[in-house]
């Protein structure tokens, strides 16, 4: 039976959309301004997963959205890429889990 998690899935397109925003970021300041906002989207869908009780998809958003607050105390454009890039895989992780969970 499948599960109602619009909430939870519309938290995940507007994190997604951050996430894709921060990625395109050639400044640092502005990586790490726009980081803050993708740390509080993904860390909604996070929540929003847990409540539909997806807690893989849970989990595997709450390790992306601490590698976005690692990458916002970043000390190089280098470093903040390694992070939001670790974010991506952890959060496509975390969709990839969403997606299993809500037709089970």
């Amino acid at each position: 039976m499948a599960r109602d998690c619009d909430v939870a899935a519309d938290a995940i397109n507007d994190a997604a959309e951050l996430l894709k925003e921060v990625g395109r970021q050639t400044n640092l300041d502005d990586g790490k301004r726009l980081a803050r906002r993708l740390e509080r989207a993904i860390g909604d869908a996070a929540v929003e997963a847990s409540d539909c009780e997806c807690e893989q998809s849970a989990a595997k958003l709450d390790a992306a959205a601490a590698r976005v607050r690692r990458a916002r105390s970043a000390d190089s454009r280098r470093e903040f890429s390694v992070q939001i890039n670790h974010a991506i895989d952890d959060f496509n992780i975390g969709v990839a889990h969403m997606e299993i969970c809500i037709v089970d």
